[in-house]
């Protein structure tokens, strides 16, 4: 089961750094960064940003009480 969840983690981090790279990506099309939508978009950006780092530091403590 502890090795389904940390497969499961692997895959949903995978899955927000996708989503990160396509807002990224949506952010570049955006010449007025003053915009609204821009603004929006930056926000959900840096949402992504704290989930991943969230995700990458639980995963990383599962895989040490696995290994220990």
């Amino acid at each position: 089961m502890s090795n389904q969840l940390i497969e499961y983690m692997g895959l949903h981090l995978l899955s927000l750094e996708q989503d990160r790279e396509k807002l990224s990506d949506e952010m570049d099309l955006f010449e007025e960064q003053e915009s609204n939508e821009f603004r929006s978009l930056d926000y959900e950006y840096n949402q992504l940003i704290g989930q991943i780092e969230a995700t990458r530091h639980l995963l990383s403590v599962a895989q040490d009480i696995m290994e220990a």
